[in-house]
């Protein structure tokens, strides 16, 4: 094909090189605008475990690959364990909760209505101290363990509110190859929460 039959062909079909990617775009547009965005935080964390090297150590001791794997095993399941996402959830909770509005930076809007609706003001006026988000986590803790009120421990293991169990077991945490690296991600639409 030379450079004459090429042009032909372009004109002939012009209508339609022109027609479809506008098509295209357009309809990308008009599905995509009312998507909600997804975040990704991940984080990695250094253990030390293969190598055998920590603050105290000189580095030369050398450690089992058992050894090593069953550390690396043990860290992955507390940090996918139901105490360690309660804590979480926990945490999150009462961060939320000292807030006199939603930030945009911490949370959005929609999660700090979301968590309004999940918990009543009678609820939060027994659990929440104001400026004070560690006292505010122990209440939780503490409401949570003697089941007063229903709708604290309703929030953590209901899977409609971010703060559940479900929706905090979606954290991946993966040991990076066979180094002493440990990476956790973890997706959601809220922003400040993902992070």
């Amino acid at each position: 094909m030379n450079l004459i039959e090429f042009i032909r062909l372009v004109r002939k079909n012009l209508l339609l090189l022109i027609f479809v990617p506008m098509l295209m775009a357009v309809s990308t547009y008009f599905l995509t605008k009312n998507a909600e965005r997804e975040f990704t935080s991940t984080a990695m964390i250094y253990t030390g475990l293969s190598t055998g090297f920590n603050i105290e150590s000189t580095g030369e001791s050398r450690k089992d690959q058992f050894v090593v794997n069953n550390s690396f095993e043990n860290i992955l399941n507390t940090i996918k364990s139901k105490q360690t996402m309660r804590e979480v959830s926990f945490r999150l909770i009462s961060q939320i909760l000292v807030l006199e509005k939603a930030d945009g930076k911490t949370v959005n809007p929609k999660t700090f209505e979301k968590l309004k609706e999940l918990m009543p003001d009678n609820i939060r006026k027994q659990v929440l101290v104001k400026n004070n988000v560690q006292q505010t986590y122990l209440n939780l803790q503490n409401a949570y363990d003697e089941e007063r009120p229903k709708e604290i421990r309703k929030l953590y293991n209901d899977g409609n509110s971010p703060f559940s169990l479900k929706a905090l077991s979606e954290v991946k945490a993966v040991r990076k190859g066979s180094s002493d690296m440990i990476e956790l991600s973890y997706t959601l639409t809220d922003k400040g929460l993902c992070e």
